[in-house]
C-alpha cells in the first residue's frame, strides 16, 4: 500500500508536489523464495546435492541461492522448485508451508481410513467457520 509522507531521507519528492510517495519495506521476492525452498527441502530431506542434480543447476549456484549470495533468475528458481516438487510460483506464495500441497492433501485423504476422514472433515468445517467469523469481523 502506498503511504503518503513528508520528504526526507532518501526519498525523492514529487516534482509538483512536497510529499513522497513510497512502498513500506517488504521483503524481497528472492528472499521469500529461498526461506520457502529451505522450508521445502527441509520438509522432504532434500540436500543441496539433490537439488542440484535433479535441477540441473550448478551445486555452487545452489548453494549460492540458499546463503542469500544470489538472487535465481526466473528459469533457476523454477528448476529449484521444480527438484524440490513444486513450481516456481508456489514458492514465492509469502503463507508457503510445505504440507499446504493440495494434491498431498487429497491423496492423503482419499486413502485414510473412515476415521481419518472426519477428523480432516471436522478440522475443515472447523477452519472455515473461523474464516467465516474472521471476515465478518472485517
Amino acid at each position: 500500500m502506498l503511504q503518503n509522507v513528508k520528504p526526507h531521507g532518501g526519498n525523492i519528492p514529487h516534482p509538483h508536489r512536497s510529499t513522497v510517495w513510497y512502498m513500506p519495506s517488504r521483503r524481497h521476492t528472492s528472499d521469500r523464495f529461498r526461506a520457502n525452498l529451505k522450508a521445502a527441502m527441509s520438509f522432504h530431506g532434500l540436500k543441496p546435492e539433490v537439488i542440484a542434480k535433479n535441477s540441473g543447476v550448478s551445486l555452487r549456484m545452489v548453494y549460492s541461492v540458499l546463503r542469500g549470495e544470489n538472487r535465481p533468475t526466473i528459469d533457476v528458481a523454477n528448476a529449484l522448485a521444480a527438484a524440490a516438487g513444486y513450481t516456481g510460483w508456489e514458492l514465492l506464495v509469502e503463507s508457503f508451508t510445505p504440507a499446504h500441497r493440495v494434491a498431498e492433501m487429497v491423496t492423503v485423504y482419499n486413502g485414510a481410513t473412515d476415521a481419518g476422514r472426519q477428523i480432516m472433515d471436522a478440522i475443515t468445517r472447523r477452519e472455515l467457520e473461523d474464516q467465516h467469523s474472521r471476515s465478518s469481523k472485517r
